[in-house]
């Protein structure tokens, strides 16, 4: 995975063995709203949906599948391996510690 992965890794992506978290924009830009053809859609949703994209298009790349069942997107909390990520940072499970 870090050899898959290593133009996103810190930056954009964290791999865990064989999970993958993304991580979103920094900042939520004051929910700024960007007009389209589609509908309405706040821009840090857009962003962090091109850099979904440029992560599975890497993992696509390397013949590799993902999991369906396994999958989450645009969550705002999740856990992964006994840590919780959210907006303010990654830290460990209350239920775990």
């Amino acid at each position: 995975m870090n050899l898959i992965l290593m133009d996103h890794i810190s930056y954009n992506a964290r791999p865990f063995l064989d999970d993958i978290s993304i991580k979103g924009p920094k900042t939520r830009y004051n929910n700024k709203v960007i007009y389209n053809r589609e509908g309405d859609i706040r821009r840090f949703v857009v962003k962090h949906i091109v850099t979904l994209d440029k992560v599975l298009y890497d993992i696509e790349r390397a013949g590799l599948t993902v999991h369906s069942g396994k999958l989450q997107f645009l969550c705002i909390q999740m856990k992964i391996v006994s840590y919780i990520i959210d907006a303010r940072g990654r830290y460990p499970d209350a239920a775990r510690i």
